[in-house]
């Protein structure tokens, strides 16, 4: 009886644990969208990195010229948003721009100080064309693009100066979504905008997840039986 007992509190304690787990956050979801020439993208929150992702690929154009485009979506009226129920929005202080390489980026794979690096490697899941030690990676490349639309496996700029190409043009850090790489160049590359924001979701009556409603059903069996045991 005493292992019977036993038996019981562990699978309800399992499945209570579990389903806990089941709650965890996501790396990447669509909270809204955002109206932009007449048409509506999502609007993408990468909650490790505190920031929003306008799914949009900018046509390819020179650094200076994105960058400008960039800055020009925080102008009234070019960008109207429709957020999903429940989400908020805090954008504080800051404005639309590219996105950052980071504080020192260095020329590379696997660099996740960079934004992309990091959407690209650890919110993505994917993985370079080579490894760390330099061996070939089968597999490699924009394989999962999660709740993107328009994301496609060319190059993007950043909006990190690098330095001047010695012709008076600067060049910007780069990087390479088919193959996981950041480099720096100065010619026509598409780009992508990104912003800084604080979201808070309010759950309103939200029907639960089949796999949710799954677990908890298994619970509630399980307690169920251990209390019959227990009497």
């Amino acid at each position: 009886m005493l292992m019977e007992k036993s038996w019981g509190l562990f699978i309800a304690w399992i499945v209570v644990f579990g389903l806990s787990g089941a709650a965890k956050a996501e790396p990447l979801k669509v909270i809204g969208t955002a109206t932009y020439n007449g048409s509506n993208y999502n609007l993408i929150y990468e909650e490790t990195q505190g920031l929003i992702w306008l799914d949009y690929k900018k046509s390819p154009a020179y650094p200076v010229n994105q960058v400008a485009w960039a800055t020009e979506l925080n102008d009234v009226g070019v960008l109207n948003y429709s957020l999903l129920s429940g989400y908020t929005i805090d954008w504080g202080t800051n404005l639309w721009r590219l996105p950052s390489a980071g504080n020192s980026p260095v020329e590379g794979y696997y660099q996740t100080s960079s934004e992309m690096g990091h959407l690209f490697y650890t919110s993505l899941g994917n993985l370079g064309m080579y490894n760390l030690s330099g061996t070939y990676q089968p597999g490699f490349g924009l394989v999962n693009k999660g709740p993107f639309d328009t994301l496609e496996s060319v190059h993007y700029y950043s909006g990190t100066l690098h330095s001047n190409d010695g012709f008076g043009y600067p060049r910007y850090w780069t990087f390479d979504f088919y193959t996981g790489y950041q480099y720096h160049a100065t010619y026509y590359i598409a780009v992508m905008a990104v912003r800084d924001a604080e979201v808070s979701y309010t759950q309103n009556n939200t029907i639960p997840e089949p796999a949710t409603m799954l677990l908890l059903s298994l619970g509630l069996i399980g307690l169920v039986w251990v209390r019959r045991k227990l009497n």
